[in-house]
């Protein structure tokens, strides 16, 4: 791999509580004071900024996400590689579409019918599964990587696909839902508080209690 992500800046976030502020990790590059937002809900402003993109093979792949900043509406339907954020448990999954607006919107439509129990693969178990059917599809963002039309050559791509998932194994700022090409390190290991997260959101955890 050529290039890199850059280093991550050192920062905090808190939890709001009616005691205080209550900090729950590396996830948010400035202070916020508590009467910025309300009581009980998680700081998530300006995460994961790094220095430059990340370069694989010439192909230049965009890692800044930050929280709100991709819209489905201004997703490409385009060919693409994208990464799936998933911001109450900082879940990341990464994937190869030929639309990435339409890959987003099938995927947050399997997560809804996971929580309430229809289609035909409710009975799925697994990190990415099982948290759906606790979240649904709450605090879903899609991130396109790269639409580089050069990304259509399937040597090429397979082998920047495989070096986002080793990239993704070996960082330890986001929970790691890659499972399809191996099983990682990582996998489904989490970065936070998922109980006082799903608390903050307003969600019963049933298939994700530690």
């Amino acid at each position: 791999m050529s290039g890199g992500c850059g280093a991550f800046p050192v920062v905090t976030a808190y939890w709001l509580t009616k005691s205080g502020r209550c900090p729950v990790g590396a996830i948010s590059n400035r202070f916020l004071d508590t009467n910025e937002i309300s009581v009980g809900a998680l700081l998530t402003v300006q995460i994961h900024a790094v220095e430059r993109p990340m370069i694989i093979r010439g192909v230049n792949f965009n890692m800044e996400w930050q929280q709100g900043t991709s819209p489905r509406e201004t997703l490409p339907r385009d060919y693409g590689i994208y990464c799936e954020v998933l911001w109450p448990v900082r879940g990341i999954r990464i994937g190869i579409s030929k639309n990435i607006w339409g890959r987003h919107g099938g995927h947050a439509s399997w997560m809804r019918s996971m929580k309430v129990g229809t289609g035909s693969r409710t009975n799925r178990s697994g990190p990415l599964a099982n948290h759906a059917k606790d979240w649904g599809d709450l605090g879903l963002e899609t991130f396109t990587l790269s639409t580089d039309p050069r990304l259509e050559d399937n040597e090429l791509r397979y082998t920047c696909e495989t070096q986002l998932h080793q990239w993704a194994e070996e960082q330890t700022e986001w929970k790691n839902f890659n499972g399809e090409k191996w099983v990682p390190k990582n996998y489904g290991k989490p970065v936070l508080d998922e109980v006082a997260a799903a608390e903050a959101w307003g969600v019963t955890l049933n298939w994700t209690l530690p």
